[in-house]
């Protein structure tokens, strides 16, 4: 079964913010193969101004039986 997972990451300090990264990777279910990923920058409406935020999506297959 072919899965897509996305993820809105705010914008801070870069070792963190790989640290969060690689946590929400390693959430996939663990028989999950990652097909690709994809990272976009994006600007959203935010308190006092606007904020830049990056959205990264993976894309993976779970062989048959897999939960």
């Amino acid at each position: 079964m072919a899965a897509a997972k996305i993820k809105i990451f705010r914008g801070g300090d870069p070792g963190q913010l790989e640290t969060e990264v690689n946590l929400w990777l390693a959430s996939l279910p663990s028989t999950a193969e990652v097909l690709r990923t994809e990272t976009a920058l994006a600007t959203i409406p935010s308190n006092g101004g606007e904020q830049s935020v990056i959205v990264i999506t993976a894309w993976y297959f779970l062989p048959s039986g897999s939960k």
